[in-house]
Parts: structure tokens; C-alpha cells; sequence
């Protein structure tokens, strides 16, 4: 069988090399002939890259300045903002005039911090001479000649600058009115030269570029920052005109200075050495010829043999895995020629088979372990309402009322007839619904008039819905032993439902008094812990693994306190995707309920 292999593996090697040679002559000659003209085309992307970064560079700041201009306006429409001077001019300004004030002042916190550049920004009143700041409020007669000249000097562009700062602002007026005097709300925003001068250092980095960023004029006392190496401001162009570049000599060296506007009053620089654009093309120059052959030929060779002897086994090994997490369980490899992956697919195929032989098995014991825990579950239930029930009907003996006594017994017959009619542990949710009225008829013999039950009318679309037996009427007995039996007069129980796709709520509630929160938390603890059962909490937590036994995960039972007053236990059933639960997409009332309230 090596015998019948060997040949083609020799006569792949061959063709190999001589597709290599090939293809690898007519590019090296190729080579030649652009060799010059790609060196000229590398220089100018290289050139161009620097410009669309310098453009880049400007578009992040501007970005950046056109979000605080956002924010200023934003602040300009908060009602809050505008409203402040009628505060400001009452005698007393109470408590509520703080908390209005706080909420101006975190607005300007909020832009302080949220932006690296900002030095402060304040808000002005002109109307009543006044200023609120991110710390302090107060009056502002020694500044108002300065805001006012900055506001008459930029009224078109609302950007001034000096040799220190460069301000925006931004102003709400009434009417048409322009004049300073007359606008109800100023902002100022001063940007920090210290701040501007760190965000340029960030974009240094290692690259040895220089970056500055003018504004108003530098050459007449405008604004101007600048870091890295040798950008000042005697080589910048007087009158820079949009976007641009320029080559210029400092010291005997080569720049590259590149421009872009910024915000239409602001100008961003970089300076970028001229050998540094060319020093990485003079390495790619001289390895170049040699590093394109030897790429070409590895590749080639690469190529062919890691497809044939790699790729292909790799790709039919991982359609297998594919097939397998779709749930083809049994699915197998097969053979390969060679015998490191002949030993993979092996290996796999045992543990294919073997997979499939555990998941059956793994199936057949849990489906009989859910058996057994139902069957266990509803045993333990079923006595539970039976002893209760005995001590009931002996009391009415007792007491000598015999009418009653003979409708418990009719109500008691039917109750054996539900949990006796089959081994199933599961019935229809009108069947269980059924069932719990029989015993509040029981309990309403016991307690009189010393309660009222109040059942809705279980809704049809999950009216024949099968679920776990007694799961509402021990929630019933629940309410009457712990809230309902030690009240003289105005108990009451409700019971209702919700509707949500693929979702079911069904709520029993009482007004009970002796809820609290302690022992809330104390059976919602108990609903969730996987402890075994035991106490008197028994049956909440028997309903509650029972419904996660056979709906899963997010099912079960739920304690509250209900508006009523009392606790409110709330089964969830969340019905499989694959079954057709009826349920309307509407959901979130119960139907025909004539017990809404009390």
C-alpha cells in the first residue's frame, strides 16, 4: 500500500517545483521593470498616509470640539438652565432652589470631566449679572467687560482665543434680540492649554513627529501650542488656507509639514521628518527581490503540501465535529492515508460509538429518575391534606352539625376520587383547579363566614393544559393554617391568572397579618436552596420542585407579599417552545376575574 502512495507524493513535489519556477522568473523580471516606478509610488502613498493621518488627527479634535459645543447647547435647552434667574431674584431661596442649582452645576461637571481639553466652563446670567460655575455661584461685575468682548469680537464664529485659552460659547436670547445685554443665558467654555498640550503629547508617542494646533491669529498674539520636535511657530505658513502641506528645512534636515482645519478657526499641524518616511522603504528596497522569491516558493510549497496532507484531513475531521453538534451522535470518520490522522479518526469513531451508547443509557435514566422523583413528590403530598381534612370532619361530628358534616363528605369523596382516579401524577389545569375548589368548599364549612375564597374563571386557552396534581390546593391550606385560621372575621383568598406567550402566572393571595418580612425572605431562601424536604414549608417546596421537574428551568414557585396584604404565591409554568401552548401574545390580564379586589 506505501508502494502505491509513494509515487504520487514524489510526482506532487516535482510539479510543484516546477510551477514554483514557473511563475517565480517572469515576476522577478517583472520586478525589474517596476522596480524604480514603485519606489516614486511608495514615497507618495507614504506621503499621502501622513496627510490623511494629520487629516485624521484633525477630524478626532474636531469631533471632540464639536461634542462640547453639543453639550453647551444641550445645557442652553434644559429649562432648568434657562429658568435659574427667576430663582436667583426671590428674597428666600429654599431648598428646592438648591437642588436646581446642584443639578445646573453637575451639568457642567459632567462636561468638565467628560472632555481631557476643558478648563472650566461657566455659565453667565447677563440679565441680572450673575454666574454659575461648576463649584460656586456669584456676580460678575469684574469680568463682564471681558465676556462682552469676546461675544462683540466672535459673534459669527463664537470661537475667541489668545495666547493662553481658546473660548467657545454659546447663547439662548429672546426673540431677535443680539445684543449682549440682552440674551437671557450665556456659556463660556474655556479650553486648557495645559489639556491641549498633553493631547498633542499623546499623539507623539515614539514617532518623533511634531504636532501644533493654532487658533485667532497666532502671528498677532493668537493662541498657539505645540510639542515634539522642532514645530514652532516661524515656519508655519502666515495665512494657511484650508488643508495643505509643505516641505521645509530645519537645521540641514528634511520636514514634511502637513496642516488641516479644525472647526473652520482653528488650524492642527504636523511636522514629520523626511528620512523617516523613507527609512522603512530603504530596508524593503534592498531585501525586497530576495524576500519575494524565497515568499513565493515557501508559499507555493507550503500551500500544496499542508492542503494535501493537513487541510483536507482537517476540514473532513471538522465537517465530522460539525455533524456531531448538530446531533448526529454516531456519526464516523472513516480512513485516511495518513497515519497520524488514521489514528485521530480511530480514536474518534471509538468515541463516537461510545458517546451514543451513554447518551441512550444517560436518557433512559434520567427519564426513569423523573419518573421516580414525581411518583415520590406526589406521595409525600398526598397525606399531607388527608390529615387535615380528618381533623376537620371530626370536629364537625363533634359539634353535632351533621348537614355540614355530610356535605364535607360528599366534597371529601370527590377529593379521593381525584387523587385515586389514576396513577399519573398529572391532570388538566381545569381538572386541579377543579380539585381546590372542592377543598375551600370544605374550609368554608370549617371557618363560616369567617372567610370569603374568591376564585377567576381559569382561562380556556390553558384551561386543558396538563400539570402536576396538588399544586394550588395546598397553597390554599397554606393560606388558611398561617394566615387566614386565627382571624375571627374578614379573611379572604384570591386566586387568579395571567396569560404571557409561552408563559403562565397562577397567583394565590391572602390578607393575612402575621407575614414578615423576615419570614419572606425566610421561604423565598427555603424556595431556592436544593436542601431536602423537611419542616413545615413541605408542600410550597414539594409544588416548587415539581414544577421544575417537569417544565425546567425558570418555572416553579414564587413567594411575595401580595397588595392584599398577606403572601402572595405566584406559579410560574413556562411552557416548551415545541408545544402548542394556545397562549395569545396580548398576555398580562386574567380573564373574566370577579375578584379584582376585596
Amino acid at each position: 500500500m506505501k508502494s502505491g502512495r509513494n509515487p504520487f507524493r514524489v510526482m506532487s513535489v516535482v510539479m510543484l517545483l516546477l510551477v514554483t519556477f514557473c511563475i517565480i522568473f517572469p515576476i522577478i523580471s517583472l520586478l525589474s521593470i517596476v522596480y524604480v516606478r514603485s519606489i516614486r509610488q511608495m514615497e507618495e502613498m507614504m506621503t499621502q498616509r501622513i496627510l490623511a493621518e494629520t487629516a485624521s488627527y484633525a477630524e478626532i479634535l474636531e469631533q471632540e470640539l464639536q461634542a462640547i459645543r453639543l453639550q453647551n447647547y444641550n445645557v442652553l435647552s434644559d429649562r432648568t438652565v434657562t429658568t435659574l434667574p427667576v430663582w436667583f431674584e426671590r428674597e428666600a431661596q429654599d431648598s428646592y432652589f438648591v437642588l436646581r442649582l446642584q443639578a445646573v452645576q453637575a451639568s457642567l461637571d459632567a462636561i468638565i470631566y467628560g472632555h481631557d481639553i476643558i478648563e472650566n466652563v461657566t455659565i453667565y446670567y447677563p440679565r441680572i449679572s450673575r454666574k454659575v460655575t461648576s463649584t460656586s455661584q456669584s456676580t460678575y461685575e469684574e469680568e463682564k467687560e471681558g465676556v462682552e468682548k469676546i461675544i462683540s469680537q466672535t459673534e459669527e464664529t463664537k470661537v475667541w482665543a489668545d495666547a493662553e485659552h481658546i473660548v467657545f460659547w454659546a447663547s439662548s436670547s429672546f426673540g431677535d434680540q443680539t445684543a449682549y445685554e440682552d440674551m437671557n443665558v450665556v456659556i463660556l467654555t474655556v479650553l486648557s492649554k495645559y489639556g491641549l498640550e498633553s493631547y498633542l503629547d499623546r499623539l507623539v508617542g515614539d514617532t518623533g513627529n511634531g504636532f501644533a494646533l493654532s487658533a485667532g491669529g497666532w502671528d498677532y498674539g493668537g493662541f498657539f501650542v505645540s510639542t515634539g520636535s522642532g514645530l514652532s511657530a516661524d515656519i508655519l505658513p502666515q495665512e494657511p488656507d484650508g488643508d495643505g502641506h509643505l516641505m521645509v528645512e530645519l537645521q540641514g534636515n528634511s520636514f514634511l509639514l502637513s496642516w488641516a482645519e479644525v472647526d473652520g478657526e482653528m488650524t492642527f499641524y504636523q511636522l514629520s521628518p523626511f528620512d523617516r518616511i523613507q527609512e522603512p522603504l530603504r530596508g524593503w528596497y534592498q531585501a525586497r527581490i530576495f524576500f519575494i522569491f524565497l515568499l513565493l516558493c515557501l508559499l507555493l510549497l507550503f500551500t500544496a503540501a499542508f492542503y494535501l496532507m493537513i487541510q483536507r484531513p482537517i476540514n473532513h475531521a471538522k465537517n465530522t465535529f460539525m455533524r456531531m453538534e448538530k446531533g448526529e451522535l454516531g456519526v464516523q470518520m472513516g480512513s485516511s492515508w495518513y497515519v497520524e490522522f488514521q489514528n485521530m479518526y480511530s480514536q474518534f469513531d471509538s468515541m463516537s460509538r461510545r458517546i451514543q451508547d451513554l447518551v441512550e443509557r444517560e436518557y433512559e435514566l434520567r427519564l426513569l429518575n423523573y419518573r421516580a422523583q414525581m411518583k415520590q413528590l406526589q406521595h409525600q403530598i398526598n397525606p399531607h391534606f388527608l390529615y387535615n381534612t380528618y381533623f376537620v370532619l371530626r370536629g364537625l361530628l363533634q359539634e353535632e352539625e351533621y348537614d355540614q358534616a355530610l356535605q364535607m363528605s360528599d366534597v371529601i369523596g370527590r377529593y379521593l376520587k381525584y387523587i385515586t382516579l389514576s396513577d399519573r401524577g398529572e391532570a388538566t389545569l381545569e381538572e386541579e383547579v377543579e380539585h381546590a375548589k372542592a377543598y375551600a368548599q370544605i374550609q368554608q364549612i370549617r371557618f363560616s363566614k369567617r372567610v370569603k375564597i374568591c376564585f377567576a374563571e381559569c382561562p380556556e386557552k390553558i384551561a386543558k393544559r396538563r400539570v402536576p396534581k396538588l399544586i394550588i390546593q395546598p397553597l390554599l391550606e397554606n393560606a388558611f393554617d398561617h394566615a387566614i385560621k386565627d382571624k375571627l372575621s374578614g379573611g379572604f383568598i384570591r386566586v387568579r391568572y395571567i396569560c404571557e406567550p409561552q408563559l403562565a402566572h397562577i397567583y394565590v393571595e391572602d390578607n393575612g397579618e402575621k407575614l414578615t418580612d423576615d419570614m419572606l425572605a425566610g421561604l423565598s431562601q427555603m424556595l431556592s436552596s436544593r436542601e431536602p424536604l423537611l419542616g413545615e414549608s413541605v408542600a410550597l417546596l414539594n409544588i416548587h420542585k415539581r414544577l421544575v421537574l417537569m417544565y425546567g428551568e425558570g418555572s416553579g414557585l414564587f413567594v411575595s407579599r401580595s397588595e392584599l396584604g398577606g403572601l402572595c404565591c405566584e406559579l410560574v409554568i413556562r411552557w416548551k417552545q415545541d408545544e402548542k401552548s394556545g397562549l395569545s401574545g396580548e398576555g398580562n390580564e386574567y380573564e373574566k376575574n370577579p375578584c379584582g379586589g376585596r
